[in-house]
């Protein structure tokens, strides 16, 4: 099946999250990490924003896990929006499940 616009899941750093919010594409969503979590799609007018802070995801390979998830829901959706929020959820309920203070990538990955 084809996919539908947004073609793409962009998490940038700061500078470049300035640059692409106000970007008038609509071929992407936009995934700030960070606390809080801004996801959001050029089409709509409301960010999803997650609260939350969680240091443990200032671990490496969380970002790695975060974009496996959201493919993984991404193939499921076929949508980009709920796709990423999903995937954010997800990986915030297995750093919580972890009980190190920094797990790395393997350990979010066995909580899932």
């Amino acid at each position: 099946h084809r996919l539908k616009k947004p073609f793409a899941i962009v998490t940038p750093n700061g500078g470049e999250m300035r640059f692409l919010r106000n970007s008038r594409k609509e071929d992407f969503v936009l995934f700030e990490k960070g606390a809080p979590t801004w996801i959001f799609d050029p089409k709509e007018a409301k960010p999803y924003v997650i609260l939350e802070a969680e240091p443990k995801l200032a671990t490496a390979g969380a970002g790695d896990v975060l974009r496996g998830i959201m493919a993984a829901y991404l193939a499921r959706t076929n949508n980009y929006m709920e796709s990423a929020v999903l995937a954010a959820k997800r990986l915030l309920k297995a750093v919580h499940a972890c009980p190190q203070e920094f797990p790395v990538a393997t350990e979010i990955i066995e909580k899932i």
